[in-house]
C-alpha cells in the first residue's frame, strides 16, 4: 500500500524529533522512547534529509532548535496533543476508578506542570487526565470534573474557588534588555512588543500600557502578534521583544533567569484564575482531593512569589 504522506515517511521520525526537541538531548530522548541513541540520531537525520532543512544546532551534547525546528515542533506538539486528547475521550468511563478529568488552558498548565510530580506521589490512586487547550476553557464543564478558568468567577456551570489574582508585568530576556535601553515607559515605543492576537484580559493589550499608541500602526512601535500565550513567552525568552507576563506564569522563568522584568511596572485587575468544580462530581473523593491539592498549591505559589 502506497503511503499517503511520502514527505513525512514513518511517524517514528516525528516521535523521535518531538522527544529530542522537548528534552534538548538525543540520549535522554532515546531513554524516554526506550530505543538506542543512534536510532534517534538516524531518524532525525532522515527527517532533516527529507525536509531539506536542519532542525537542530548541535553544541556538543546540547541541542538548540533552528527556526525550522521551532516551527515544526509547534505543529507536531499541537498534533500530538490533539491525538492524545481525542484518545482520552474515547476511553470508556470507569465509575469506580480514580480518574479525574482536569481541563485547563495551555498557559495555566505551564503553571501546574512543575508540581504535578508531587501530586502523583501523594495521590498514586488518582489518574489525572490533563486536557489542555490553547484558549481559556469555555463556560461548560459538563464533560469534565474540574478546570482552571480565567475570568470574574461569576459562572453557573460549577462551583468556583479563586486561585491566583491577575498581576501583569512587562518581561523580556536578559540579553534583549542588555541590548536595548529601556529606562522609562516611553522607551517601549522603540522596541518590538509581543502581543496576543486574541485575549480575555484588557491588561494583556499593550494599548492599556501605551494609551497613545494604536497597535495597528507600526510606527513608532513594532508589534509582533502571536496566537498562543505559550508561543509568545517562548518568543520573549528567545529575545524577540517585550511581552506582557502574567506574574504566576512567568515566575519560574524569572527565577531561572530566562526572563527578567522590564521597568518596575505592575498592573492588577479584578479578574483571576479560578478552580471550577463540576457540581455533579464535587463529592467524589478523588475529585475532592485533587481540588484541595490545587488550591493548596495555588496558595503556596502566591506566597513563594509574593516579592516578585
Amino acid at each position: 500500500m502506497t503511503s499517503k504522506r511520502p514527505l513525512l515517511g514513518s511517524i517514528n521520525r516525528l516521535v523521535a524529533f518531538e522527544a529530542a526537541a522537548r528534552r534538548c538531548n538525543f540520549t535522554r530522548a532515546a531513554e524516554e522512547l526506550l530505543i538506542s541513541q543512534p536510532a534517534i540520531s538516524r531518524q532525525i537525520k532522515e527527517l532533516e534529509h527529507t525536509l531539506g532543512v536542519s532542525l537542530f544546532v548541535r553544541f556538543g551534547t546540547r541541542l538548540d532548535l533552528t527556526e525550522a525546528g521551532r516551527k515544526l515542533l509547534s505543529s507536531v506538539t499541537v498534533a500530538f496533543d490533539t491525538i492524545e486528547n481525542t484518545a482520552l475521550t474515547l476511553r470508556p468511563a470507569v465509575e469506580e476508578s480514580g480518574v479525574v478529568k482536569l481541563r485547563t488552558s495551555v498557559a495555566a498548565s505551564n503553571w501546574l506542570l512543575p508540581a504535578l510530580s508531587d501530586f502523583y506521589a501523594a495521590n498514586p490512586d488518582v489518574l489525572l487526565q490533563l486536557i489542555c487547550i490553547d484558549e481559556s476553557p469555555s463556560v461548560d464543564i459538563s464533560d469534565f470534573d474540574i478546570e482552571v478558568r480565567f475570568g470574574s468567577g461569576n459562572w453557573d456551570d460549577g462551583i468556583s474557588y479563586p486561585l491566583l489574582e491577575e498581576v501583569i508585568m512587562p518581561v523580556t530576556s536578559p540579553k534583549f534588555l542588555r541590548q536595548h535601553s529601556i529606562r522609562k515607559v516611553e522607551d517601549l515605543y522603540n522596541v518590538p512588543l509581543l502581543q496576543l492576537a486574541t485575549h480575555q484580559s484588557p491588561l494583556m493589550d499593550w494599548r492599556q500600557w501605551l494609551p497613545n499608541q494604536a497597535l495597528d500602526n507600526p510606527i513608532p512601535t513594532l508589534v509582533r502578534f502571536y496566537s498562543t500565550y505559550s508561543t509568545l513567552l517562548d518568543a520573549a525568552v528567545y529575545g524577540h521583544g517585550v511581552a506582557l507576563g502574567w506574574k504566576y506564569y512567568v515566575a519560574e522563568a524569572l527565577v531561572r533567569g530566562d526572563l527578567c522584568p522590564v521597568l518596575p511596572l505592575r498592573k492588577t485587575s479584578r479578574l483571576k484564575e479560578f478552580l471550577v468544580v463540576n457540581r455533579q462530581h464535587v463529592s467524589k473523593p478523588h475529585v475532592k482531593r485533587t481540588c484541595e491539592w490545587i488550591r493548596a498549591y495555588a496558595e503556596a505559589t502566591r506566597v513563594r512569589f509574593d516579592n516578585i
